[in-house]
């Protein structure tokens, strides 16, 4: 909800609606949630350009072969197959 405040320049007042998830928050508290906001959303972007990278330089885990089935894992350090 936006209320028009009088004078030269037209400003407005943004006040959060009650099924908002800022309603009932001081603006102390509305500061410090969108700045939490903004830091999960920035972790998350670097998750993504950091995977996106990996994924375009082939720099990522060495295990390429995937077996689950048909093979036994080494019970003993004899059988653990040396490359």
């Amino acid at each position: 909800m936006c209320q028009q405040l009088e004078g030269a320049q037209t400003a407005y007042i943004i006040r959060p609606q009650a099924n908002s998830l800022a309603a009932g928050l001081n603006e102390r508290h509305r500061k410090q949630l969108a700045v939490w906001l903004g830091v999960c959303s920035g972790w998350v972007f670097s998750m993504v350009v950091l995977g996106g990278v990996t994924r375009l330089t082939r720099s990522g885990l060495s295990m390429t072969d995937w077996k689950f089935s048909g093979e036994r894992p080494p019970r003993t350090q004899v059988r653990v197959p040396v490359h």
